[in-house]
């Protein structure tokens, strides 16, 4: 038997007719291949968790501006400001977590975090009225560095993704 020029997905072998190995080139018609979708997907993904990490940033940053303030009103602002903070960056290792869950990789919660890091990096430097959102005190930086060290922490204590099996047929 033959091969006929115009059909590139049979070979024959002594066996008889059979499917010839796939070279990564789509077919008009045929499905595209899962590893694309997973990848494409992934990209996806990690576009939105990079600008939830944006959007997070900016709003947890305004929200704590007045940490600063309550960090000046005595012992009991004092207390009540650290403990804000405290269940504040514990939310945000909780947010980084579910990113790593959910995309079951480290790219995740590294997108995630970089979004995160780029706001609270842009908070810290003057605005338009020359003003600033994250004043020098010590409230404001335990948020900042330790909301670093969280978004780190929860990155690279997720296991690196699993390569899934490949089934032939």
């Amino acid at each position: 038997m033959t091969q006929d020029s115009s059909d590139t997905s049979r070979t024959d072998t002594p066996d008889g007719p059979r499917d010839a190995p796939d070279t990564g080139t789509a077919r008009p018609g045929a499905a595209v291949p899962l590893h694309y979708l997973t990848t494409a997907l992934g990209a996806i993904a990690a576009g939105l968790l990079l600008v939830t990490g944006i959007v997070s940033g900016v709003l947890g940053g305004m929200f704590l501006g007045w940490a600063g303030w309550l960090w000046g009103a005595g012992p009991l602002g004092m207390a009540l400001g650290a403990l804000v903070v405290a269940v504040t960056l514990g939310l945000l290792f909780v947010v980084c977590r579910l990113a790593a869950y959910g995309t079951a990789s480290r790219v995740g919660p590294g997108a995630f975090a970089l979004g995160w890091t780029l706001a609270m990096f842009a908070l810290t430097g003057y605005t338009v009225g020359e003003s600033i959102v994250i004043t020098a005190n010590a409230i404001n930086y335990a948020f900042l560095f330790g909301g670093i060290f969280v978004v780190l922490v929860a990155t690279l204590t997720t296991r690196p993704a699993q390569r899934l099996p490949v089934i032939t047929n």
